[in-house]
């Protein structure tokens, strides 16, 4: 039962990080050109106002394919580069890469607000939900910098961070425990999940932006073929680093 709890958890949180940079952009004038729950195969679609809605057999992930994002544009008609994201300016392009992280954040803060507006009134939920939220984040933060720098020191200890294998086992736990420490858990999650993309690095929303920050800097677009190149490049450490920590993940259960 807890493995389908963590599933729909997993999808929900992907569900909103997504729904994030698709409102934006949309908001904006952008084209998305897909809105996907999972990674291929692909199990079902359905294009609706120029944009395909997916859902996919892998459940763990999820992506908002935007026009002109990660492909060249330089040969596109008039009216493409009207509704295409590098053709915007770069808060708009700035905005619509952050949203994901900011819906994140809201979201754990509406789950913390959930558990304690049952015991405080309105408003003290409010504030103590904020607050809460906040020291989430921000020891979240400071583990996760702590992490790294221990892995570009080469100090790294794999065993005290967790991959779905890991966090699945925790879901078993929370799910014993209670409700409300399943909602918590996923608001935990939820945060994790928003600040891990910031972090600069090639296929994740950090990085994006962090390329963005270069073409306003230096006033011109970085070549497609580099950031795609990069991009793959980043996405396959991401997924070596995966592999690690699923086999201590593994090692540990054993």
């Amino acid at each position: 039962m807890y493995i389908i709890i963590f599933i729909i958890s997993l999808a929900v949180l992907i569900l909103v990080h997504e729904f994030g940079h698709f409102i934006v952009a949309k908001l904006f004038g952008i084209r998305v050109d897909e809105f996907a729950l999972g990674f291929p195969p692909r199990l079902w679609a359905k294009e609706w106002r120029g944009t395909t809605y997916s859902i996919n057999a892998i459940p763990f992930g999820g992506y908002v394919k935007i026009f002109g994002e990660d492909s060249d544009t330089e040969n596109i008609s008039a009216a493409e580069k009207k509704v295409s994201f590098t053709d915007k300016s770069k808060w708009i392009q700035a905005a619509t890469l952050i949203a994901g992280i900011v819906m994140n954040l809201i979201f754990a803060w509406f789950l913390v607000y959930l558990l304690v507006l049952k015991s405080d009134g309105f408003f003290f939920a409010f504030a103590d939900s904020a607050h809460i939220t906040y020291v989430v984040t921000k020891e979240t933060v400071v583990g996760l910098a702590a992490f790294l720098w221990h892995i570009v020191t080469l100090h790294a200890d794999f065993s005290q961070v967790a991959g779905p294998i890991g966090i699945a086992s925790i879901f078993s736990q929370a799910t014993v425990a209670g409700f409300s420490q399943v909602v918590f858990l996923v608001a935990i999650i939820s945060v994790n999940l928003a600040i891990i993309n910031l972090i600069p690095f090639p296929a994740l929303d950090g990085g994006r932006l962090l390329f963005v920050a270069i073409e306003a800097i230096i006033r011109r677009p970085i070549p497609p073929k580099i950031v795609q190149w990069t991009n793959n490049i980043g996405f396959a450490l991401l997924i070596v680093l995966m592999i690690v920590v699923t086999a201590h993940d593994i090692l540990k259960l054993i």
